[in-house]
């Protein structure tokens, strides 16, 4: 650990790196669990008299402080809804949309043979957040303790 600004402790890279991964490992073990006793709970006969309920409308219901929930998702037939419209204008409460769906992979591949001066004013790229994908610790400390060595 270091002393940071003030009196405040600042560990060290490999002590916040070896917190992480702790921290990582705990947080998939308690989601499994999670996951397992919610499982359970919604299989009980307790939880299922309640989801029965809401097994045609779906929403919420509260028993005995627990509020149990069944998502309600309309799927619309997309030929079936240009069937019905043909050639007529959508009603108020449907908006028509195109999207596109670009495959980088093939894009690239044709870059090759053409000069995009169109396509690219189309694109931009957009970069996400930092994160750490993966931490392998048995090789961390290896390379910890080599640069500690030397």
């Amino acid at each position: 650990m270091k002393e940071g600004i003030g009196s405040v402790v600042v560990p060290s890279y490999r002590e916040l790196v070896e917190q992480l991964d702790s921290a990582k490992k705990l947080k998939d073990e308690l989601g499994k669990k999670i996951t397992k006793l919610t499982r359970l709970v919604l299989d009980s006969p307790e939880a299922k008299e309640s989801l029965n309920l809401l097994s045609n409308q779906g929403g919420e219901r509260t028993q005995d402080g627990i509020t149990f929930a069944k998502k309600k998702e309309y799927v619309w037939d997309e030929q079936e809804l240009a069937k019905i419209l043909g050639d007529l204008d959508p009603p108020p409460f449907l908006t028509v949309e195109t999207r596109y769906k670009v495959n980088m992979k093939e894009y690239k591949k044709w870059l090759v043979d053409h000069d995009d001066t169109f396509y690219k004013n189309a694109m931009t790229t957009k970069l996400g957040d930092p994160s750490i994908k993966k931490i392998n610790i048995e090789t961390f400390r290896k390379a910890q303790e080599e640069t500690s060595e030397c």
